[in-house]
This record gives structure tokens, sequence and C-alpha cells, in this order.
């Protein structure tokens, strides 16, 4: 493991342990493998150094990959869909992000300009 991912790891464990934990205040908000989020990370601002406009999170449950990614990387507007979470909880949660109340087939309704799609 690199300084830079070590160095990643410790401001992203602080930033879920204040802001997100604080939010909630009873759910503890973990991204299974950092490292690839690391990449992820690193891959988006090379490729987009000026932000994304419309980022898609597929499977997005919480928001919190999509929220760890949007401290990194300027994202005008951040959408998450997932067919398990009441938007109205998740909104709560994360207010830069928009949750949206759909399917993975009513997606196509939903996107009618260009996103940046995440889905793992």
């Amino acid at each position: 493991m690199d300084e830079s991912f070590r160095d990643f790891y410790s401001r992203e464990r602080r930033a879920y342990e204040d802001t997100l934990e604080e939010e909630l205040r009873k759910r503890k908000f973990e991204i299974e493998n950092k490292r690839m989020l690391y990449y992820i990370i690193k891959e988006l601002k090379s490729l987009f150094p000026n932000g994304i406009n419309n980022v898609l999170d597929v499977g997005g449950g919480i928001g919190a990959t999509l929220y760890s990614i949007s401290q990194y990387v300027k994202i005008s507007n951040a959408y998450s869909v997932d067919l398990y979470t009441p938007p109205e909880y998740i909104q709560r949660a994360l207010h830069n992000i928009k949750f949206l109340d759909a399917t993975v087939y009513d997606l196509s309704k939903i996107l009618n300009e260009n996103f940046l799609m995440l889905y793992y």
C-alpha cells in the first residue's frame, strides 16, 4: 500500500465518521473496497479536470460512494437510484445528492441528458 493511499484512506474514514455518522446518528458508513475508490477518484479527476455535469450512481444505496467522490471531484448534479432504499429516507442523509425513485428499467425515461454512470 503506497503512502498516498494511506493518506486518502485516513481522510475518508474521518469524513465518514465526522460528517455522515453525525447526520444519521445511527448508521455506520463503510465502503468495502477503498483502494478501488481511490483509483476511481484519481481517474475521474484526470478525465474531468473541470468537473462532471451529471453523475448517476446506479445501485447507490445511501449515497456513501457518490458522496465520497463528490468530495474530490466537482459534480454539478449528483443522482442516485437504488431499489431498496426509500428516497425520503435518503434525502435526510445527504442533501447534495438527488435520489431518483425509479427502477433500472425506468432510467431511459429519466436520462434525457448526458450522464456519467457509476455502477459496480
